[in-house]
């Protein structure tokens, strides 16, 4: 028996070629999302709905690769007055109405599916219930509400908000400065064909 030793050149990756670079970029193209590196930008967005809407959520499902598949698990509405008063912003609600509605927001539920999947409007992914008994001219509560916006269109609008964000995340961690960049931080070295050296 005897022992044969292999010696390979490695290199830095600032000491290869032009095109050897392109190969090693192109083959390395998801060193960055090869993890869960959205759990970050999940934990701010489910901040973000807290904080602004008074909405929560447990975990969130996609796919980038697939249109509009995104949904939540475990959705819940967590603090019906800081929803309404975001409503009141985005639809533009009179001060009466909105002084109606939150002086009434007891009788009123906003629901939002507890899987819910922004796959297109008209799922029926956001709702709201009404309790409150109808005036002398026949108004609900939530008329007072809905004659100003559809709830179930705003909340799919979030859903997209969501997905423009993640896929914005992903496009900059495949970009090329991002992987050079995780390349150089990690002290990578390669084979002279491009190949990381192990």
């Amino acid at each position: 028996m005897r022992i044969a030793i292999k010696k390979t050149k490695v290199f830095k990756y600032e000491e290869l070629p032009d095109d050897v670079k392109d190969t090693v970029v192109e083959k390395l193209y998801d060193i960055n999302v090869d993890y869960e590196w959205y759990e970050g930008t999940i934990d701010w967005f489910r901040e973000e709905c807290e904080r602004k809407y008074g909405i929560t959520f447990d975990k969130a499902y996609f796919d980038l690769d697939r249109d509009n598949y995104l949904y939540f698990d475990t959705t819940d509405v967590i603090d019906s007055k800081k929803l309404l008063k975001a409503l009141k912003k985005c639809w533009d609600i009179p001060e009466y109405h909105y002084r109606k509605i939150r002086e009434n927001i007891d009788q009123i539920r906003f629901i939002i599916d507890r899987t819910l999947f922004a796959g297109a409007r008209g799922r029926n992914n956001g709702q709201i219930e009404d309790y409150s008994d109808p005036n002398n001219r026949g108004k609900y509560i939530s008329d007072y509400l809905e004659i100003h916006g559809n709830f179930e269109n705003w909340v799919y609008d979030l859903t997209q908000e969501f997905k423009l964000i993640l896929k914005k995340d992903y496009e900059e961690l495949t970009t090329r400065d991002m992987i050079e960049e995780t390349i150089e931080m990690n002290d990578y070295e390669f084979t002279e064909e491009g190949e990381l050296y192990i």
